[in-house]
């Protein structure tokens, strides 16, 4: 799935013929569509980080039930639709009107927050409902739950600033993709992780 929203991301790049009639250069034609370009390349590592602790996560969660497995489809559905509000809004960024480009970025922002919010359920629910390995210390389970939990707040500005600045709330989703880029367990305490590493394959297993 994952792999298939990254693939549908640069489908929405559009090919160019270099100085056809009345359109410029390769060069001119690839410079005038720098908000898809920028789009890509926010939505590619943000699909990416999200893939990455995706699979951190489900390594810790020892088995798997039906509200689990609902709710990870829920996360899928978000995720497979970033593709799309990536497109509308690198395509109305420079060139749509002012309501039609903040229509976009609320969009695409919401797209964000709806993911976020669902990862964030997942991962707590996996908590509260016990499926977690044993072996996974508290100071673990604490660590990473801080780090999901920044995911909703954060793009829960982000969503009400792309109601103000669209600039502003990528600028902000830039310095998101940098956070996110470490994983959860990194953040998580060293101590246990040898005790963890047994159980987690094991769960890893069992779980996916």
């Amino acid at each position: 799935m994952f792999a298939i929203a990254i693939t549908l991301l640069v489908l929405e790049i559009p090919t160019f013929l270099g100085h056809a009639p009345g359109k410029g250069s390769l060069l001119e034609q690839m410079a005038e569509e720098w908000p898809k370009y920028l789009m890509y390349v926010i939505s590619f590592i943000m699909i990416g980080i999200i893939w990455l602790n995706h699979h951190i996560t489900f390594r810790y969660i020892q088995r798997a039930n039906r509200p689990l497995l609902m709710l990870n489809v829920l996360l899928l559905m978000a995720i497979s639709f970033i593709p799309h509000a990536s497109a509308v809004l690198g395509d109305n960024f420079r060139v749509g009107h002012a309501d039609d480009k903040q229509t976009a970025a609320v969009l695409y922002t919401g797209t964000q927050l709806l993911t976020a919010i669902f990862y964030f359920s997942l991962w707590t629910y996996a908590i509260r409902a016990r499926l977690l390995n044993p072996s996974i210390s508290g100071e673990q389970v604490r660590a990473m739950t801080r780090s999901y939990l920044f995911g909703p707040v954060f793009y829960t500005l982000t969503f009400i600033l792309s109601f103000f600045s669209i600039e502003a709330s990528l600028v902000f989703y830039a310095l998101a993709s940098l956070y996110f880029l470490i994983p959860a367990q990194w953040i998580a305490s060293e101590q246990g992780q040898s005790a963890t590493a047994t159980g987690s394959a094991r769960g890893w297993r069992d779980g996916v």
